[in-house]
Parts: structure tokens; C-alpha cells; sequence
């Protein structure tokens, strides 16, 4: 979708956090969008993004929450809940290059959503950590559900159809490595091979190593799909 979403510099992300203190998810929920025209947007685009639309987004979210047991707090939730928002994010087609910004996903964190964040990631005892609203991309608590649909988006009717075979786990050990993340064939491709081989942790785990070591010497973004097929290959353990 062609539109201006809004922004939020990382201090004053934090000084709203600090105002509000230690809030429980009813008290988060209740919590409004701000003014839009008092908000920072980039100053020259496509039409700015409505309340309507951005409301819209939010109940999209909270709905996705609620089939994954919010506002109860679990481990099997969390990754159906990442995986179905990370799904419907990525569906927004948002512009690539006000996504790709921190600031956009600190805007969304702090305003959109702080109830989905600190159930996620916080509490009820302990907020969520900063990084988790206004952190860098791959940390912060929506723009990496984003980031990973970007990725692993595959061009044809199955969009989604390797993103659905990564745990959390795994979506750290591949998506915050930026060398690798830069090149998204090898990403999907580490992924298929990864499950074809069983998707063990130490496999995976080596993997990125020999991965990583590659490309000191070499720039991810000039290599062919037939030589990251090779790459891909040759990282993996043999004794599989």
C-alpha cells in the first residue's frame, strides 16, 4: 500500500515509555492514537496514513493475539502468534523503504500496539525491554514479524510457504545476521535445506558459521542463485 506511515525518533519513544511507567494490558488497550497531525511523518509522499487505517491495522493485530490465547502468556501463542502477525504484515505491502526504518516500527510499538508488546515480550511484573519498541529493526517487537515476512516472501501463490517452516529460533539464528539477511534467495534457501535435513539446532548452527566465513571474503549481493545453491550445500553438515 502506497501511503506515509508515521514516525517516532528512538528518545522520544523512550521518555513516553518512561511517562507511562509499568502499565497492565487492560490499561494498555485502552490507550488511543495520537493526534495525527501532531505526528512526524516524512514530509513529502503519497498520502499520509488515516487514523482509520492505523486502527484498522491495530484490531487486525489484537484479533491475531486473541486465536493465539491473549491475553494469556505461552510459548505455543507466542509462535503462533508471530507467525500469523508476521503473516498479515508482511500481506500490508507496506513501502519497502519506510519499513525498513526503526523509526516507523517505534511509531507502531509505542502507539499501535503497546498492548501486543508487552504481552509478548514484558510482564506483569516487568515491562517490555526499550529495544523491543524502538530498538533496531530485527529487535523491535513488530518490525521484526515484518522483516521476516520481507525476507522469506516467496514470489508465486504460496507466498508464506517457507516462512511458516522456521521456529524463533531459527529466525534469529538466519534474520540477524545482516551479511545474510541482505540476500533473501539465501535465506529461503538455507531454510529449505535446513528442514530437508531434519532442522536440527547444531546443524543450523554450523551452518551459519560456514555461512558467515564465506562471506567475509565475499559480497552476498553479487552471487548467483546457482552460487548460493552451492554455498548452501556446502555449509551444511555432511555427517546428515
Amino acid at each position: 500500500m502506497t501511503i506515509r506511515l508515521p514516525r517516532l525518533a528512538a528518545a522520544k519513544a523512550e521518555r513516553i515509555l518512561a511517562a507511562r511507567g509499568l502499565l497492565q494490558l487492560d490499561e494498555l488497550e485502552r490507550i488511543g492514537l495520537p493526534d495525527l497531525e501532531t505526528e512526524q511523518f516524512a514530509p513529502t509522499g503519497p498520502a499520509r496514513a488515516t487514523a482509520d487505517y492505523l486502527q484498522s491495522v491495530r484490531s487486525e493485530l489484537t484479533a491475531i493475539a486473541k486465536t493465539a490465547n491473549y491475553p494469556n502468556r505461552s510459548e505455543v501463542g507466542f509462535r503462533l502468534f508471530d507467525r500469523d502477525a508476521s503473516i498479515y504484515l508482511g500481506g500490508l505491502d507496506l513501502p519497502v523503504g519506510q519499513a525498513i526504518r526503526p523509526d516507523t516500527w517505534s511509531w507502531l510499538a509505542v502507539h499501535l500496539a503497546p498492548h501486543l508488546v508487552h504481552w509478548r515480550w514484558g510482564t506483569s511484573r516487568k515491562p517490555a525491554v526499550l529495544a523491543r519498541y524502538c530498538g533496531i529493526l530485527q529487535r523491535n517487537a513488530l518490525g521484526r514479524l515484518w522483516f521476516r515476512a520481507h525476507v522469506m516472501r516467496e514470489p508465486g501463490e504460496e507466498p508464506w510457504r517457507t516462512l511458516r517452516l522456521v521456529n524463533e529460533d531459527a529466525h534469529v539464528a538466519i534474520l540477524e545476521r545482516s551479511r545474510v539477511s541482505r540476500n533473501h534467495h539465501l535465506v529461503r534457501t538455507i531454510v529449505r535445506k535446513w528442514r530437508e535435513l531434519g532442522g536440527g539446532e547444531a546443524s543450523l548452527r554450523v551452518a551459519m558459521i560456514r555461512v558467515r566465513m564465506r562471506l567475509l571474503l565475499q559480497d552476498v549481493t553479487a552471487l548467483s542463485e546457482e552460487d548460493v545453491d552451492s554455498l548452501v550445500d556446502e555449509a551444511f553438515p555432511s555427517y546428515q
